[in-house]
């Protein structure tokens, strides 16, 4: 079985303003129109089950990305 882990922590602090604790880096949209934390689960569509990608990040930003990446 295959797992994937998507390290999801930096503060993005060379994205301010634009980032902030409620929308992290990831969830910009920086190359495209969705951001890069969704690009990302997209890409491993087909390789790994959804149910087995692991998104790791800090406590205080595991809610905007549970909520964008449902």
């Amino acid at each position: 079985m295959r797992w994937a882990v998507i390290l999801a922590g930096g503060s993005g602090s060379r994205f301010w303003p634009l980032s902030t604790p409620s929308i992290p880096k990831q969830l910009l949209p920086l190359a495209e129109a969705r951001s890069t934390a969704e690009a990302t689960v997209e890409r491993l569509a087909g390789l790994v089950d959804r149910d087995r990608i692991l998104l790791v990040t800090g406590r205080h930003r595991a809610d905007p990305h549970e909520d964008r990446l449902r």
